[in-house]
C-alpha cells in the first residue's frame, strides 16, 4: 500500500490514546487499544500521518490538548519502536524542512463538481 490521500481514516485508528495524551485526564499508562494500532501504524507508509499529532494539527483539527511530554511517552509506554527514518520525517515537518514529501492532509478536500455540458 503507498502513501494515503488523506489521514482520517488512520489517525481516527489511534482515537483510543486520547485519554492517555490529553492534558485534561490524569497520567496512567496508555491502554492496548492504544498501543496495538500504534505499533501495527509504524512502520507503515500511514505512518507519515503521525506527523500530524507531532506537528500539533491533530490539535487544531479536532480541539485535543495534546500534552507534548505524554507525545513523547507514548512510544516508551507502548513499547513501540519508532523507525529512524519516520524520526527524521517528524523533524523535518516539524521544523517545516519538508524534503520528505508533503504530508497528506488529515482530511481529503472535497472535489468540485465538473462544469456543467453546455447545450447548444
Amino acid at each position: 500500500m503507498g502513501r494515503p490521500t488523506s489521514c482520517a481514516y488512520t489517525l481516527l485508528q489511534l482515537k483510543d490514546c486520547e485519554g492517555f495524551l490529553s492534558t485534561a485526564t490524569g497520567l496512567s499508562g496508555a491502554p492496548e487499544s492504544c498501543c496495538g494500532p500504534l505499533r501495527a501504524l509504524l512502520g507503515t507508509p500511514e505512518s507519515i500521518c503521525l506527523c500530524h499529532v507531532y506537528g500539533g494539527g491533530i490539535n487544531a483539527e479536532l480541539g485535543i490538548n495534546i500534552d507534548p511530554f505524554r507525545l513523547v511517552l507514548l512510544p516508551i509506554v507502548c513499547l513501540a519502536i519508532i523507525p529512524p527514518q519516520l524520526a527524521y520525517m517528524f523533524i523535518v515537518f516539524f521544523w517545516g524542512w519538508v524534503t520528505v514529501g508533503p504530508v497528506p492532509p488529515i482530511r481529503q478536500a472535497p472535489t468540485p463538481p465538473a462544469p456543467a455540458a453546455i447545450r447548444p
